[in-house]
């Protein structure tokens, strides 16, 4: 009897994880069926949602292209700001060492 009864709880144990996989193979199913769903609905939603992307693309070109342009036109202008820096720089020293002057007394403002 022992050995039917062995024989008998291995049966089950092989009905039960019988059934376990047929269960899970149809939740597999039903989550594969979802994920294709999803997966059209997406691809419907990327071919709707293209001419918007292209325009976005063509507009991101557009706008590399003017920062181009603005940033030669800076490169450009690098010097002379530099020329106008020193120019403003050393009029500044001067009206700083005049003032200096003027309160330490050693230039007089005469108004005639």
């Amino acid at each position: 009897m022992s050995e039917e009864t062995e024989q008998a709880g291995r049966l089950s144990r092989i009905e039960t994880t019988l059934e376990q996989v047929l269960k899970n193979q149809v939740e597999l199913g039903t989550k594969l069926e979802a994920v294709n769903l999803n997966i059209a609905e997406r691809t419907v939603f990327c071919a709707a949602q293209a001419p918007v992307y292209k325009m976005q693309i063509e507009k991101t070109i557009d706008h590399e292209t003017r920062i181009r342009v603005i940033e030669d036109a800076v490169t450009d202008l690098k010097y002379p700001v530099k020329v106008v820096t020193w120019i403003g720089a050393a009029l500044g020293l001067s009206v700083i060492g005049l003032i200096l002057s003027i309160i330490t007394g050693q230039v007089l403002l005469v108004f005639p």
